[in-house]
């Protein structure tokens, strides 16, 4: 029997969600996707759409969501949604309405909005899924950049390390890149997919097409304002 936790879907005006699930899907930006109990922290970037999920008692339940961000942690699935309703209280044809504006609203250069500034600590960095590949985004000193999570040394979560003299750090065995190229320091050669980034309004914006290994990105600047001190 599959293990439960904790969803909640929160509007800004209510909590729409709160109880124990065994499992969601979700419209990611990038295409749904589904989470069970002990899956790995994760914020990712939704569009409009319907969050399906089961309860603990099996049964089946829908909300639409009109864009927003999921918050997954191993035993809690937080969806911050730009709007949201349980499926008796939809207005179908206001729903539709709304996707069409939503769609016709999305940005034409392809930049994904994928979290808050204030969301990512200093010389750490927020693990987000985009085109069905996970991008770490780092802040630090002032600038946001994107790189790929998977450290060319078995595979680890370069989002989960930090940024140590300033090279992000591999929390596994110490593999080293630089943000802005996701190029390790000389003498070594290992080199990770780079993405481009936005900071607009606080808000950060990430291109989803990675570039190749190695290659130079300007990072994103942030607002004086915006920044924190480490």
């Amino acid at each position: 029997m599959a293990a439960d936790f904790t969803l909640s879907v929160v509007a800004p005006d209510r909590s729409v969600v709160e109880e124990q699930v065994t499992s969601v899907v979700a419209p990611g930006t990038e295409g749904y996707f589904g989470v069970m109990a002990g899956h790995v922290p994760l914020i990712a970037a939704l569009k409009p759409g319907i969050v399906e999920y089961l309860d603990s008692h099996n049964q089946r339940h829908f909300i639409y969501a009109g864009g927003g961000f999921a918050e997954i942690t191993p035993s809690h699935v937080t969806i911050l949604a730009d709007e949201a309703a349980r499926a008796g209280d939809i207005d179908v044809s206001d729903a539709e309405k709304r996707l069409d504006e939503a769609r016709s609203a999305a940005g034409a250069d392809g930049f994904v909005e994928v979290c808050a500034v204030d969301q990512i600590p200093e010389n750490r960095a927020v693990v987000v899924s985009l085109s069905g590949e996970r991008v770490a985004v780092f802040r630090y000193d002032g600038n946001v950049s994107a790189i790929s999570n998977v450290c060319r040394h078995q595979n680890g979560p370069l989002g989960e390390g930090r940024i140590i003299d300033g090279c992000v750090t591999c929390p596994w065995h110490g593999y080293q890149y630089l943000p802005g190229t996701g190029a390790s320091p000389p003498p070594f050669t290992e080199k990770v997919p780079t993405y481009r980034t936005q900071v607009i309004d606080g808000k950060v914006l990430i291109h989803p097409c990675a570039h190749a290994p190695g290659t130079p990105i300007e990072p994103a600047r942030i607002d004086q304002a915006e920044r924190i001190q480490a």
